[in-house]
């Protein structure tokens, strides 16, 4: 299998930092993300993607990513945010992979939300793996993050816990670094129901990530999706207070 990492250049992952032509479909804010990571077989990671899509990898590893974080002021475009039903914790795992067409996107093997709405709407209208999800966050007055989560189909009905402060100075993602592959990620990729390989675009202006001091976590999700548990603290972690996000419609692949 070639490699997806010699086969597009920097520069062309940057030009998907330019917004693209169109009207949103949505407005959202995504805020106090957590970016944790652990380094997987490209081909262990190969073997669970769709058709159509080839594992992108740094530094000979495929990357896996648990990423918790909340959703705010979600709204279609021309309404308002709407209380409570625009707020939303929602954590992610994905991986990093490109198409045929050689654009670099994300895969996600599952999507926690803990509101029904935003899981019907986004399995409906995005074709995304989101599961319900008991999960709540916190914040000490000394900067601590803690965040829990338990996916409602989840045997062992365990709720599983983050807890992690920003620390430092917040910078852009260089080009060239792994902060740049995977933070600078503009495309989703879903599978539609009649098993064509769809995308979709998002905007919003780069990540300003910071450090991050992590006092617990879990990889149980990386079970939950078949990944298998690593039992090891994440590769690298990086901490991002937000942005302001415009998504575009879906539209099929080739």
């Amino acid at each position: 299998m070639a490699t997806a990492q010699s086969s597009i250049t920097w520069e062309h992952r940057a030009s998907f930092q330019n917004r693209p032509p169109g009207r949103p479909y949505f407005y959202q804010s995504w805020n106090n993300l957590l970016f944790m990571h652990w380094r997987f077989d490209p081909q262990e990671i190969q073997r669970m993607l769709p058709r159509g899509l080839t594992v992108d990898i740094y530094n000979d590893f495929a990357w896996v990513a648990i990423v918790p974080f909340e959703m705010n002021r979600i709204r279609p475009r021309g309404l308002p945010a709407l209380p409570w039903l625009s707020y939303f914790l929602e954590l992610n795992v994905r991986t990093y992979v490109i198409d045929e067409n050689g654009t670099p996107g994300v895969w996600f093997f599952s999507l926690q939300a803990n509101r029904q709405l935003a899981v019907t709407l986004g399995r409906a209208l995005f074709r995304l793996p989101y599961w319900c999800s008991e999960m709540r966050s916190d914040r000490t007055s000394d900067g601590w993050f803690d965040y829990r989560c338990r996916r409602a189909a989840d045997p062992m009905r365990q709720s599983y816990r983050y807890r992690w402060r920003p620390d430092g100075e917040t910078t852009e993602a260089a080009l060239g670094t792994f902060e740049f592959f995977f933070a600078e990620r503009y495309v989703l990729f879903s599978m539609r129901a009649d098993g064509k390989l769809s995308t979709g675009r998002v905007f919003h202006p780069p990540y300003r990530l910071q450090n991050v001091d992590i006092d617990e976590c879990d990889d149980v999700f990386l079970r939950l999706d078949a990944l298998g548990q690593t039992g090891s603290a994440p590769e690298h972690a990086v901490f991002c207070s937000g942005v302001d996000v415009e998504v575009f419609a879906l539209s099929v692949v080739g």
